[in-house]
C-alpha cells in the first residue's frame, strides 16, 4: 500500500541547553492500488556493488568474500526487499567496526584526522607533566592538566561509550570540540567559536554570535542560539543540540551518501526519527533506498 501524509507541525522547544528539534505528526491514509516494485532486472553485480558500497561506506573496508556471498544470497533469497536490505544496514551499525570508522570520520571533520594513538600519547605527555608539577607543590597548574587529561580520555573513548549508549549522538561531536587537539587546531576563543559553528551548523557565525561565543567561551557568559552559558562546554552544548545541528547532520549525511541535500519531505521524515535520537534510523533511510542501492 502506498501512503500519503497529512504533516501536523508540532514545535517543540528545549530550554537550557536541550535540543529542539520540529517533531511532524503524521496520518496516513491508505491509497489502493500500489505495486511492489519489479527487482527483477537487478543484476547479481549490482547486488554485490550495493554490499560493497554498503561496508566501504559503514566501517570503511570491503567484505569478505563469504560475507559477500552471504549477503547477495540474504538479498536475492528475499527479492532485495526493503527489509531484507534493512537486516544488512543493522548488522554493520551495530558492529565494532562501524564506531570506529565513525570516530575516523569525525576526527577527519573536526580534528584534522589525529588519530586514537595521538592520543593517547598526548594523555601520557600531560599525566608525566602532571606529576612533576605535583611533585614541585604546583597542585593549581597540575589540576589544569588533570581537567585537559579527562577531555582527552573522553575523546579516545567516544565511539566506544556511544555504541554503549553512555552518550548520545549530540555528546559524541561535542567531544570532537572539547579537547586540546581543537584548541590547538582553532587557537583563541574567536577561532574555537567559528569551528564549531562551521563543523556542527555547516556555517560560519553572525557577529552578534560570534561576538556573544566568545564571551561564553572566555566565561564572561553571553546568550546563543536563545539558550545562555559562560563555558565553553555550555557553548558546544547549546550548539550540538540546536535545530541547525540537526538540519545540518540530515543534509550532511544525504550529500555523503547521495551527493545531493535532502528534500523538503526527507528532512521532515528524519526529524520524526532524530525527535526520538534514532540516528541511525536517518541513516537506514538512505542506505536501504533504491537511490543509494542503484537498482
Amino acid at each position: 500500500m502506498k501512503y500519503l501524509s497529512l504533516l501536523v507541525l508540532i514545535p517543540i522547544l528545549f530550554y537550557s541547553c536541550k535540543k529542539e528539534i520540529t517533531q511532524e505528526i503524521h496520518k496516513n491514509i491508505v491509497v489502493e492500488g500500489n505495486q511492489v516494485p519489479d527487482y527483477s532486472g537487478v543484476s547479481t553485480l549490482q547486488v554485490e556493488n550495493y554490499i560493497n558500497k554498503l561496508y566501504i561506506d559503514l566501517i570503511g573496508e570491503e567484505p569478505t568474500e563469504q560475507e559477500l556471498d552471504q549477503k547477495v544470497a540474504l538479498l536475492k533469497n528475499n527479492n532485495l526487499a526493503l527489509e531484507s536490505r534493512e537486516i544488512i544496514i543493522d548488522e554493520l551499525l551495530a558492529s565494532d567496526k562501524y564506531y570506529k570508522q565513525l570516530f575516523r570520520q569525525t576526527s577527519a571533520v573536526y580534528l584534522n584526522g589525529i588519530l586514537k594513538e595521538e592520543i593517547s600519547n598526548q594523555i601520557v605527555s600531560f599525566a608525566y607533566i602532571r606529576t612533576q608539577l605535583l611533585i614541585n607543590g604546583d597542585t593549581l597548574s597540575a589540576f589544569i592538566f588533570d581537567y585537559e587529561i579527562g577531555l582527552l580520555t573522553e575523546l579516545f573513548k567516544a565511539d566506544q561509550d556511544l555504541k554503549d549508549g553512555v552518550i548520545t549522538r549530540n555528546d559524541f561531536y561535542g567531544r570532537f570540540c572539547l579537547n586540546y587537539f581543537f584548541d590547538q587546531i582553532n587557537m583563541g576563543s574567536e577561532n574555537f567559536v567559528k569551528a564549531t559553528f562551521e563543523n556542527m551548523l555547516g556555517r560560519f557565525p553572525t557577529e552578534s554570535e560570534l561576538s556573544n561565543g566568545e564571551n561564553m567561551a572566555n566565561g564572561i557568559g553571553g546568550q546563543l542560539l536563545l539558550h545562555s552559558g559562560n563555558s565553553k562546554p555550555d557553548l558546544v552544548q547549546i550548539v550540538s543540540n540546536s535545530q541547525e545541528f540537526y538540519n545540518h547532520w540530515v543534509d550532511f549525511n544525504y550529500s555523503a551518501l547521495l551527493g545531493r541535500s535532502s528534500t523538503s519531505e526527507e528532512l521532515e521524515a528524519a526529524f520524526i526519527l532524530l525527535a526520538n535520537d534514532d540516528f541511525s534510523g536517518v541513516l537506514i533511510n538512505i542506505l536501504k533506498s533504491d537511490e543509494y542501492a542503484g537498482f
